[in-house]
């Protein structure tokens, strides 16, 4: 399993994937944006990849793994992985812990600590503020620990989504997530999310086609 660690993180994508499709019973419309998505998701997967194969065996968080190609592929690496997602039935892929939750309700993320946190086009779709999620994130690092993810730059994709991180709403109980785009996230936005949370942006820069997506690698801060 482990010999994904030396393989290109292209090879190492292909292989997560092809052991979603020997998994997955997903009905048509799921099948079709699994298939949309794989053409798609070598744009933040690479990189994630690249750094799984560095880091040291260790527990991995894969927050909104979606049709679970990164969750496999940290797997494939040698990591222990604690997968959740809402909307997505996983593949059950098996050695990965499944999880389905809203990860937006208090204490739903899953307890740590984790050397790896994952959350890759998730946080748009985010509907309450993302404050007590960074913070969660943040709480469950390890002290060396990594936190990556990306999302849509809102140079680039330009649209008209109904709220800003500054009026987003917080959680309650009567809350209904729905599986869309729901704020947009400048740079700026983002760093100071990372900062209120007590972790750092070492580096947020865009990748994929037309550079439209912001990638950020995070570390908490140490005590």
């Amino acid at each position: 399993m482990v010999e994904a660690r030396s393989q290109k993180p292209e090879a190492a994508l292909a292989n997560a994937q092809s052991a979603i499709d020997e998994r997955n019973e997903w009905d048509d419309q799921r099948q079709k944006h699994w298939r949309l998505q794989q053409a798609h998701e070598h744009e933040w997967a690479v990189p994630t990849i690249r750094l799984l194969q560095h880091v040291p065996p260790t527990r991995v968080l894969d927050i909104g793994c979606g049709y679970g190609t990164l969750a496999t592929a940290a797997h494939m690496c040698g990591h222990e992985v604690v997968a959740v997602d809402l909307f997505v039935a996983p593949p059950q892929v098996p050695g990965i812990d499944w999880v389905r939750r809203d990860v937006q309700e208090p204490g739903a993320l899953p307890a740590g600590p984790f050397g790896v946190v994952i959350m890759t086009e998730v946080l748009e779709h985010l509907s309450v503020h993302p404050g007590g999620v960074m913070k969660g994130i943040a709480a469950r690092l390890t002290p060396d620990g990594w936190f990556v993810g990306s999302v849509p730059d809102p140079n680039v994709w330009r649209e008209d989504l109904p709220y800003t991180v500054l009026d987003l709403p917080q959680w309650d109980y009567e809350h209904l997530h729905r599986d869309a785009h729901m704020c947009a996230y400048p740079k700026a936005v983002l760093v100071d999310l990372f900062r209120e949370a007590g972790m750092d942006a070492l580096a947020i820069y865009n990748i994929g086609i037309a550079r439209a997506r912001y990638y950020w690698m995070a570390r908490g801060r140490r005590a």
